[in-house]
């Protein structure tokens, strides 16, 4: 590329390589929390989680451990290193919050920045 060509597109947009990152740096950022316990992870688990991230930039996802698993809902099929692993996989997870309480509450939100 020559630097004639640098120069044109600089002049058109009327800014510098970079800029745009800038842009997005200052930019508030939404972060959103959704959580489960993820066992047997399906299309209805994938598409909870793909919704979350349409609502937000940053989407963080509580994996419940085995102990809560078992007292809610019985014993999970998958370990929770296992879930946490399977849930790191997924495209639109941010971050992974392992041993999430079971009960969503102000303070966890409010401890991960969430709105």
């Amino acid at each position: 590329m020559s630097s004639s060509h640098y120069d044109s597109i600089v002049d058109q947009t009327g800014s510098e390589p970079g800029d745009e990152i800038s842009a997005k740096k200052s930019k508030t950022v939404r972060r959103v929390w959704c959580d489960g316990c993820y066992d047997m992870v399906h299309y209805g688990h994938a598409n909870q989680i793909r919704q979350a991230r349409l609502m937000g930039d940053y989407l963080i996802v509580g994996v419940h451990c085995d102990e809560e698993v078992m007292k809610h809902k019985g014993p999970p099929v998958f370990n929770e290193d296992e879930r946490y692993r399977m849930v790191r996989a997924i495209k639109w997870v941010d971050e992974v919050v392992e041993n999430a309480p079971y009960i969503t509450t102000v303070e966890t939100l409010d401890k991960y920045n969430c709105e």
